[in-house]
């Protein structure tokens, strides 16, 4: 029974890989990571598919793709090895939907850390957009509102079981190119 068990692991691990989920940061001219929400590095992400990425951003809104293009810098890398990536039937319902500016919960329209949020069942909380990027911005009336960032995803994420993994250990090359 025990080798049975053994040999279904060693299959998942085989067939359906992990999921892993990219946490990017952005840096200012002088190479400081420039925070959006008060001591959090992280400012987008991307969740792994069985066919690529799947984010949100503004002017494409929710797109699948084959390759992560370079939002900045990646910062860090979840992994869950208990499970494989999003398949089709979980990526159908998220395609093609429009991004959200106003970063609110409760519209179809869905900002990246909102998407993978709900994917994940993640819970919202009061967001804070007391940064000093949002001084003058719009957005910063947004304070407060229901939401979720993407450093809440990943600590979100942490407590659920999800490992870091090192950024070098695949290269960016798989990373961030797979052919369909």
């Amino acid at each position: 029974m025990r080798c049975l068990i053994f040999l279904l692991f060693i299959c998942g691990q085989i067939c359906w890989g992990d999921l892993r989920v990219v946490f990017f940061v952005q840096r200012d001219s002088s190479g400081e990571i420039i925070s959006w929400v008060p001591n959090e590095p992280f400012y987008h992400l991307a969740i792994e598919t069985e066919k690529g990425w799947l984010h949100s951003a503004p002017y494409y809104g929710v797109v699948e793709v084959k390759e992560v293009l370079p939002r900045g810098e990646v910062g860090a890398i979840l992994v869950n090895k208990t499970r494989g990536p999003l398949t089709t039937e979980e990526v159908d319902p998220w395609r093609g939907r429009h991004y959200d500016p106003y970063f609110n919960w409760t519209t179809e329209a869905v900002y990246c850390s909102e998407m993978i949020a709900k994917i994940m069942n993640l819970s919202p909380y009061p967001m804070d957009f007391s940064a000093p990027f949002w001084d003058g911005r719009p957005e910063r009336k947004f304070h407060g509102r229901l939401g979720i960032s993407p450093t809440g995803v990943f600590q979100k994420l942490r407590k659920r079981g999800f490992h870091p993994q090192s950024i070098h250990l695949y290269g960016c090359q798989s990373l961030f190119w797979r052919p369909l």
